[in-house]
């Protein structure tokens, strides 16, 4: 796989940008470049390949890597080295992996397979889901709802908007929706949810423009509480975080499967 889309962007004095030319990246999925044929797997298993191979060079000038779905940021220690330095190390680090095949090498080895399990629908007014309207506008039964959502395994492309909330995808083109023309002010912690071609869950209650179609019985919030010392980690941290190049499963339970497994989260094994 050729490198000539990629493009070096100097964002800061100490920050080199990754991207594809004439791509148009941002927190939630990018468009699709229309100079290049390079479908977004692609994309972003190239930036996998580069991320995974500086990672595991440890370049000593080297402070972060912050990887995206088709965007790589590098920040590097201006006083160990200069863009030019930087810039050339990423030259010769495209041509070596262009040799070897970039591809090749786009899983992390260090990736987890997650299984989330997913009560779809229901009818707990404190749930709200859109299951209803998804299958009206996509003419499909809830059976094939579910079956479309859990069928497939999504790449977590990047983690972001919240804490933990991790952007799956692709979704199956016969379940791409919008989003919804008014934002939910609250969409409850756990909410399984799809927009165009992502799928994620909400981590946290936030606001959200996303269809819901079920909820994990899961404990996805990573963010700390400090005020009380009398949590344990189990309350205070998630026990399943994302991160980019992880794969995430999906499998559908019922209600009382839901309060099972909401009773024993704390033996419960999402890693597959």
């Amino acid at each position: 796989m050729l490198h000539n889309d990629l493009e070096l962007q100097v964002v800061a004095e100490d920050a080199l940008l990754v991207c594809f030319a004439n791509a148009k990246s941002c927190v939630g999925l990018p468009e699709q470049s229309q100079h290049t044929t390079l479908s977004l797997n692609d994309k972003n298993a190239m930036i996998s390949s580069i991320f995974n191979h500086i990672l595991n060079a440890k370049p000593t000038w080297l402070i972060d890597l912050t990887p995206a779905f088709e965007t790589l940021l590098i920040t590097y220690n201006i006083f160990l080295a200069d863009q030019w330095l930087v810039k050339t190390y990423v030259r010769e680090t495209l041509n070596e992996l262009s040799k070897i095949g970039m591809s090749d090498t786009g899983r992390s080895p260090n990736a987890l397979i997650r299984r989330i399990p997913v009560l779809y629908g229901g009818d707990d007014p404190s749930r709200p889901h859109d299951v209803s309207a998804v299958c009206d506008l996509h003419n499909i039964s809830e059976s094939a709802l579910v079956t479309l959502h859990n069928s497939c395994s999504y790449k977590v492309y990047a983690v972001g908007f919240l804490p933990n909330f991790a952007y799956l995808g692709e979704l199956s083109d016969k379940l791409n929706t919008p989003r919804l023309s008014s934002p939910r002010t609250k969409v409850p912690a756990g909410a399984v949810a799809i927009a165009d071609k992502q799928t994620a869950i909400y981590p946290q209650q936030s606001q959200g423009g996303w269809h819901i179609v079920g909820y994990t019985p899961l404990s996805l919030d990573s963010s700390i509480n400090k005020q009380s010392h009398h949590q344990n980690l189990h309350d205070q941290v998630a026990k399943i975080t994302f991160k980019v190049g992880d794969t995430v499963e999906f499998f559908a339970i019922d209600d009382d499967e839901f309060v099972e497994i909401q009773q024993r989260e704390n033996t419960y094994c999402a890693v597959k």
